[in-house]
C-alpha cells in the first residue's frame, strides 16, 4: 500500500481560503485513483499539519476544519480489500 504522509495546498499561503473544498477534491482524486483497475491503493492521506508549529498549522483554521468535517460526513472512502 501507498501512504500520503503530509499533504498540503501549494503556495505562499497554504490553507488560504479555508472551506473551500480543497480537502474533499484532494480525497475525491485518491477515491479517483483507488478505483482504476490495477492501480496500487493509496490508503492512507494526511493533512499536514495540526499544531502550530509553522504556516501550514490547520488547529487554527476552522474553515480547513470544516472541509474536513464534510468530507468526512459526505463520502465513505474504502480500498480494495
Amino acid at each position: 500500500p501507498v501512504y500520503i504522509t503530509e499533504t498540503n495546498p501549494h503556495g505562499a499561503q497554504p490553507w488560504s481560503g479555508g472551506e473551500n473544498g480543497w480537502v474533499q477534491a484532494a480525497y475525491a482524486e485518491i477515491a479517483r485513483y483507488n478505483h482504476q483497475p490495477h492501480a496500487q491503493q493509496i490508503q492512507c492521506l494526511l493533512l499536514y499539519r495540526w499544531s502550530r508549529d509553522d504556516i501550514y498549522s490547520i488547529v487554527d483554521k476552522p474553515g480547513v476544519q470544516n472541509d474536513i468535517r464534510a468530507t468526512i460526513r459526505t463520502t465513505d472512502y474504502r480500498w480494495r480489500g
